[in-house]
């Protein structure tokens, strides 16, 4: 017989959840708007709004920590999400039961989470990034802060790790210093030419 499939919502639960949302697209949408700032942009920023200016400088002088905290937020969002949708759902006895509690949460988080929690805000964030840069900057430098003892020891322990890479084994280890190396370069050129002005 095919299990019977029930669904125990509360106002706190879906609160949450917005919430949870809420995180996942705060997080997204960062990603896409600080890393997709080109020179020009960003001293725009810094002729019109200096203090954005600061906070996103300092956020992307440090790109591989940035990464690791927007990940942190995204995982931590797909596992309490997750965890909650599946605590929604209730299977009553018979075959499968548990596999139908698995496929039915999987198919509800999946496609929230990708299309508001992920596509949406990344879409958004492509078209506006110097808005949404702006934006975000503060809370997530606070994040920053707050979090980089954290961010140091994942920091340190992922260095130590492509450290005992050998040198052109992997083309994704180069193609992200490259990538790191030319948002640091932005970073200092808009500065010197500020110094000139």
């Amino acid at each position: 017989p095919i299990p019977e499939l029930q669904f125990h919502w509360s106002t706190e639960k879906i609160l949450t959840l917005c919430f949870l949302l809420l995180v996942s697209m705060f997080a997204a949408s960062s990603e896409t708007a600080l890393f997709s700032l080109d020179r020009f942009q960003l001293r725009r920023i810094r002729e019109r709004f200096k203090p954005s200016y600061e906070r996103i400088q300092k956020l992307l002088s440090k790109p591989t920590r940035l990464l690791i905290l927007i990940l942190l937020l995204n995982e931590c969002v797909n596992l309490i999400l997750s965890a909650i949708i599946a605590e929604t759902i209730e299977v009553g006895e018979g075959d499968g039961s548990i596999f139908l509690r698995t496929f039915v949460s999987i198919g509800i988080s999946l496609p929230i989470l990708l299309l508001i929690g992920e596509i949406t805000p990344k879409v958004i964030a492509a078209k506006i990034n110097r808005l949404v840069a702006m934006a975000n900057a503060p809370l997530l430098y606070f994040l920053y802060r707050f979090l980089s003892p954290l961010l140091w020891i994942i920091d340190g322990i992922i260095s130590i790790f492509l450290k005992r890479i050998p040198k052109g084994a992997s083309g994704r280890d180069a193609l992200s210093k490259a990538d790191i190396a030319l948002s640091e370069e932005d970073i200092l050129l808009i500065t010197d030419e500020g110094h000139r002005e």
